[in-house]
């Protein structure tokens, strides 16, 4: 198995001070994953986290994931 590599593209919607005041930072992520094999393969399970850990303190105001085997 040999990822074909993720592609990311990362956009910074905010800023982290004006005036004193602190700010949200708001990040948009896409992220593609794409495998090639040398011979025909079987499906198999795979996991992926669509929002951060539990002790982190990162809200995620929305995802979504898009699958095509």
């Amino acid at each position: 198995m040999s990822p074909g590599g993720p592609r990311l593209a990362r956009t910074f919607l905010g800023s982290v001070r004006t005036k004193g005041t602190a700010l949200a930072i708001l990040v948009g992520l896409h992220h593609v994953t794409h495998y090639t094999y040398d011979r025909l393969v079987d499906l198999g399970p795979q996991s992926i986290r669509l929002r951060p850990a539990p002790h982190c303190r990162t809200r995620v105001l929305s995802y979504s994931l898009n699958v095509r085997p």
